[in-house]
Order: structure tokens, then C-alpha cells, then sequence
């Protein structure tokens, strides 16, 4: 079964985030983003009772992870297209409903969270995503170095012509690096800087109390 699209993470991410999954014995996952349900499909691979709960704005991109996980079942057999749930709705929509079901003991507590959403929310997606995390969880937030300017201030920024979407994407991801180092909760993180097909980017990756 080839997961390797155009619009999907590349195989060897997909791989990573599996081997991730599999490394903490994760029976639950969250994704915020979506895109195809093709990283979701990855990561349902760490074991038979991976199940992932998978969050998306775009009702075009959760229809698609679950024709994707359906595809997955009819056509190749693969069971872990059963255990994909694809909700629909903004992320600070269905996130806080999330949090009041994992609190109120309807849903159980996610081993790993994975943050591929729009860079803006990044914060408020890390933070609720730890109320429902079980001890020594991992939380992973992708495109946070957005090729270096991570570091720039604002007036580097000016200077190499970022437009407005950059810039708000930029702050959101200095907003929960800079969160992350400072939260107690957070008892490790790393920033990994990666080349891609894309381009230049990373991701931040935090292990929470």
C-alpha cells in the first residue's frame, strides 16, 4: 500500500511518526490537520490497536481521510482504515468539546498528539492538547522553523519581503516554541531542523508530564 502522495507527508515522515507511535506503545492518537488521512493512515501502522482521532476545518480533507481509510480496508485490507475518526470543524471548535469528553471520562486520553494545522492557532492546539494527554505523552507541532525565519525579528522579516500570511505564521510558531520552553508540564523538547522535497523547515517535539 503506497501512502506517498503529492499532498501527503513523504514516506519517510509517515514512517517517523509511525515509529514514534510504535516506540510509546500509543493505542490513541490526535491530529490537528488532516490534509488526506494519509499521515493518519501512517500512523494507525504502529500497532492493531492504534486508533487516531483526526481534526480538520476543511470537510473536503476529513471526507478524504475517510474514503482514504475506507480505500485502505476494501482495497489493500489494511484494518487501520477502520480506526481513523475524521471530525470535521475548526480546531477551536472541536478541541475544547475534545478536552470536556476526555475530562468527563467518555474518551480516553491521547499517548501522542500530531500539530499540522494552520500555524496561527499552533499555541492554543498545544496547550488543550495537553489537557488531554496521558503521562509521558508526546506532542509533535510541524513547520515551525519555516525555513529559518524562525529566528528572524520582525525587521529581518521586513527586510527579506514576508508578506502577512508569513509573518502570522512565523509568530505562531516563535508563540508555542517560546510556550513550550516555559511550560512546567513540559518535561522535554527539542526543536529538529529537516530538508525536505519542500523545502527547509522543522518541527518542535515535547514530551509532557
Amino acid at each position: 500500500m503506497s501512502l506517498d502522495t503529492p499532498i501527503a507527508v513523504s514516506a519517510a515522515q509517515g514512517s517517523f511518526l509511525a515509529l514514534q507511535c510504535k516506540l510509546l506503545g500509543v493505542k490513541n492518537v490526535l491530529e490537528v490537520g488532516t490534509l488526506g488521512g494519509y499521515s493518519a493512515l501512517w500512523m494507525t501502522s504502529a500497532s492493531e490497536q492504534t486508533r487516531v482521532t483526526t481534526v480538520d476545518v476543511d470537510a473536503d480533507a476529513t471526507a478524504a481521510a475517510t474514503r482514504a481509510g475506507k480505500e485502505a480496508v476494501e482495497k489493500y485490507g489494511y484494518s487501520g482504515g477502520e480506526r481513523i475518526e475524521a471530525l470535521h470543524g475548526a480546531g477551536l471548535d472541536i478541541l475544547p468539546k475534545l478536552v470536556e469528553e476526555v475530562k468527563a471520562g467518555k474518551r480516553e486520553r491521547y499517548g501522542f498528539v500530531f500539530i499540522d494545522a494552520d500555524k496561527v492557532n499552533n499555541l492554543s492546539y498545544f496547550e488543550m492538547a495537553m489537557e488531554m494527554c496521558t503521562p509521558g505523552a508526546c506532542i509533535i507541532v510541524d513547520n515551525v522553523v519555516r525555513r529559518g525565519m524562525l529566528a528572524m525579528t520582525e525587521q529581518q522579516l521586513k527586510e527579506i519581503g514576508a508578506d502577512a500570511w508569513s509573518n502570522a505564521s512565523v509568530n505562531g510558531a516563535k508563540r508555542v516554541v517560546e510556550a513550550a520552553g516555559k511550560n512546567e508540564r513540559v518535561l522535554a523538547s527539542t526543536l529538529l531542523q529537516l530538508v525536505g522535497e519542500k523545502n527547509y523547515d522543522g518541527l518542535l517535539m515535547c514530551m509532557i508530564e
